[in-house]
């Protein structure tokens, strides 16, 4: 079964293909390509077995060494022991045997690739989605049950952050830019939490830089990042870059 869509950026909807396709109740292989990426999941009456990825850094290794579990040599070394077996059991059953991981561990982090593999598909665009109900997992990877619900609400959790992130991002001036409010602070002073009033008094005294609120504010960045954010969604915060 194929389907090629022309998506928006909604993740729901690449994620209502899956669906369509049996991400949540059939047994096969449910892939996904876009722009020379490829991306699979293995699936066992709809739960999720394992996922795959052509991008490295998603692949079970690194998203163990991510994760603080394992050191980059024991991977290696892990890794060309995997070439020397004659069955080339899964690296995760290797790094187990050897006592470079526990079980936990490994279980921990294959749901954690999968995961950031279905958060990453879910954000694709004028992908093709294929599902062969004839391909079995590879026996080179370590298998594990996983609640594909589970899965989904974490990756769409994932998108989620990361989204707010690149907001975040696009609102926050630069360091160096002049900050300065848009109307006089008498007239959305009953408007702001006590946080984003502070800010405002602060620029409205003399145009600082973000810079010079870390400094005369008693505020960590974060806090400060939330009270900028807020103020420049509702158009009361202005930045202009010195030329």
């Amino acid at each position: 079964m194929q389907f090629g869509p022309e998506l928006s950026d909604n993740p729901l909807d690449v994620l209502a293909i899956l669906d369509s396709l049996g991400l949540r109740r059939r047994t096969g292989r449910l892939i996904a390509i876009s722009c020379g990426e490829t991306f699979a999941f293995y699936l066992d009456r709809g739960r999720m077995l394992m996922a795959s990825s052509s991008w490295s850094n998603l692949r079970l290794g690194r998203t163990l060494i991510r994760r603080g579990a394992l050191r980059n040599d024991r991977l290696e070394h892990s890794l060309v022991m995997q070439t020397t077996l004659a069955d080339q059991p899964a690296i995760g059953t290797i790094l187990v045997e050897t006592g470079a991981l526990s079980r936990e561990e490994l279980a921990l982090a294959i749901e954690d690739q999968c995961v950031s593999v279905l958060a990453r598909t879910l954000e694709l665009q004028n992908a093709t989605f294929l599902f062969d109900g004839e391909e079995a997992a590879p026996h080179q990877i370590e298998l594990v049950k996983m609640d594909t619900n589970h899965i989904v609400d974490e990756a769409m959790n994932q998108i989620d952050v990361q989204r707010q992130h690149q907001t975040m991002r696009r609102l926050m001036p630069s360091p160096t830019a002049r900050l300065e409010l848009s109307t006089a602070i008498s007239d959305v002073a009953l408007d702001l939490n006590d946080d984003e009033l502070s800010v405002a008094l602060a620029i409205n005294r003399r145009s600082p830089t973000i810079l010079d609120l870390i400094q005369n504010l008693d505020f960590d960045l974060m806090r400060l990042q939330r009270a900028l954010i807020r103020l420049r969604e509702r158009g009361i915060l202005l930045a202009t870059e010195d030329s």
